[in-house]
């Protein structure tokens, strides 16, 4: 069965304009209908990047905090989850200030499905309800 493309403003319509499409993903490398994929390569996006950019700072969490909920939830590839959250902190948890985090506040990037690593110390500076969000997690 065929996946197509949709947009968040109509997901119940397949970007190559097939009306009888039941099955759609957000993601093009997920898609398997080549003229969705036509369609979609020269759509222009509305706004800058930076503008598209969501951050929840409503939900700080440690990163420790994500690796206990894992834990504790007792998730049947939870070994795999925690080796892949402990790759993305290697690799984007970094303050030019204070160098490697271990345990840094890890925000969800809403509009683009990823975590955010930030320094704690630099964010009781620039946005101390942050900071004290993360402290109570």
């Amino acid at each position: 069965m065929t996946v197509h493309l949709h947009t968040p403003a109509s997901p119940r319509v397949a970007s190559c304009g097939d009306a009888t499409a039941t099955r759609f993903t957000p993601w093009r490398w997920k898609a398997t209908c080549n003229l969705c994929k036509l369609a979609t390569a020269a759509r222009q996006m509305d706004g800058t990047r930076e503008e598209q950019i969501v951050y929840r700072t409503d939900l700080p969490v440690r990163f420790s905090a994500l690796v206990a909920l894992v834990r504790a939830n007792g998730l049947p590839n939870a070994d795999v989850a925690i080796a892949e959250f402990e790759r993305d902190r290697k690799t984007a948890a970094h303050c030019v200030t204070h160098g490697e985090l271990a345990d840094p506040i890890a925000l969800l990037d809403a509009g683009n499905n990823r975590m955010v690593f930030v320094c704690p110390e630099c964010a009781s500076r620039t946005n101390p309800g942050l900071r004290r969000q993360w402290e109570v997690t």
